[in-house]
């Protein structure tokens, strides 16, 4: 390879200006999501899981809704599961099922709406990578921002889930979108950084409901390690105005939720089903932790289902649901200690690593990009919290680290869910890939073409 067309390469990314930069690590995110959607997208058969469920039931009348999904063994509720469901729901949070439903509503519910709601993904997906830069570049260089951009447009795993509709494109832009104003209120604090850190907070749990407890988390943590004048001289009129917008946002759906159920459920109905699903006798007794059970059926759960049966199914059937897998994961959690602590130590290894249960995670490629950037984000994390300047910033990642690990130990895993994780958590490696002497060579390599 010439030397000299290196150099000019190396001089082109480091040196170009921030504006060119941004435009040109957009279209390269941009052009591998898009690849991703017409080479691997199947528009005929999405994965279009709930989300998509609850976009039909909306686009035909029916509300927000979805029959729960298990399989009951008494004929009547077969009958009733078989035909269009006549009560609304709140299994899932509510903004991805309508970004779904406003595109069906254009475009009719055919293949032609998922090919464009894929391509919407890619837009999306692609804009988290100038952010991801924005975000690296208020805990390091600008060179090093540079490079971890580059890796958030290059990883594969994240650019894939543009051709299914779980909802995490939309969480990665939106989770960065707090962690970038995150670090501008420690920093800076301004008025307006505090009202948009609360507004996209909020938006957060509209479509991760686990985030309504880490968000105020956040905010709170925010504030009080806030090195900005206004926010130290007034911590109270800080932190209300991040709260304030957060639960202006968050609260609309909230109040439907009281008003559906006659009680309070914040974002979904459903949470004790997810510490279920990662607690229980039968993925206890697994070799690895994916069930093999599809949700509920009565080949392992033969008397859940019959309680599940002999709920009424109306519009309290999902709380009263929720309440039965509370009970049911609360026994095993406390009649089987052992059991949990270990499935909890094997779920911690998956997550720092990789999720060997499930088929898509064993992928040589998966690992082989997974594995070294989770070890950069821990390494770059571990400096940040070394660091005293970084510091403050540093409890941002780290909360956020340390609550999913927490709650993968309450639940299971997805690979899903630990790509999202990974891209949210990248600006970290910025910090790592500084200390990297072949990066530091790299950069003055650049320099001098510059």
């Amino acid at each position: 390879m010439n030397p000299s067309r290196v150099t000019r390469s190396l001089g082109w990314f480091f040196a170009s200006e921030s504006s060119r930069f941004i435009s040109w690590i957009f279209a390269i995110a941009l052009g591998i999501r898009l690849v991703m959607v017409f080479v691997i997208g199947d528009a005929q058969h999405p994965k279009m899981y709930e989300h998509g469920e609850i976009a039909h039931n909306l686009a035909i009348g029916n509300g927000f809704t979805m029959h729960w999904p298990y399989e009951p063994l008494d004929s009547s509720r077969i009958a009733v599961l078989s035909v269009p469901i006549d009560h609304e729901g709140a299994f899932i949070p509510p903004l991805n099922p309508y970004i779904i439903y406003s595109v069906y509503l254009l475009f009719g519910e055919r293949p032609t709406a998922v090919m464009i709601l894929m391509i919407l993904q890619a837009i999306i997906g692609a804009l988290a990578i100038p952010l991801l830069y924005k975000t690296s570049r208020l805990l390091s260089t600008d060179a090093t921002s540079r490079v971890v951009a580059l890796i958030g447009a290059c990883y594969i795993p994240a650019a894939i889930a543009v051709t299914t509709f779980s909802g995490s494109v939309v969480y990665q832009l939106i989770a960065l979108a707090v962690l970038y104003f995150s670090f501008r209120a420690i920093r800076f604090g301004s008025f307006g950084i505090l009202i948009s850190l609360g507004l996209w907070s909020g938006l957060l749990t509209t479509i991760r409901s686990e985030f309504m407890l880490l968000g105020i988390m956040l905010v709170v943590v925010v504030v009080f390690v806030s090195s900005a004048a206004w926010v130290r001289s007034h911590r109270i009129a800080a932190l209300a105005s991040v709260l304030i917008p957060m639960m202006a946002v968050m609260m609309p759906w909230t109040i439907r939720n009281y008003r559906l159920f006659d009680r309070i459920v914040p974002t979904v109905s459903h949470p004790w089903f997810e510490i279920w699903r990662g607690n229980n006798i039968v993925v206890s007794n697994a070799s690895f932790l994916q069930p093999t059970y599809d949700w509920v059926n009565p080949r392992e759960f033969p008397d859940l289902v019959r309680h599940m049966d002999s709920i009424p199914y109306d519009r309290h059937f999902e709380p009263a649901v929720n309440d039965m897998f509370m009970a049911e994961a609360k026994h095993f959690i406390f009649s089987s200690p052992a059991a949990f602590v270990r499935l909890g130590l094997k779920k911690l290894l998956f997550f720092f690593t990789v999720d060997l249960s499930d088929r898509g995670a064993r992928s040589p490629l998966y690992i082989i990009l997974t594995i070294p950037v989770t070890g950069m984000i821990v390494f770059g994390l571990w400096q940040m919290l070394r660091d005293r300047s970084r510091r403050s910033e540093a409890l941002i990642p780290t909360i956020i680290g340390l609550y999913y690990a927490a709650l993968t130990v309450m639940t299971y895993t997805l690979p899903r869910y630990q790509i999202f994780l990974v891209l949210l958590l990248l600006p970290c490696a910025s910090v790592a890939i500084e200390r990297m002497k072949w990066f530091r060579s790299a950069e003055r390599v650049a320099g001098g073409v510059s």
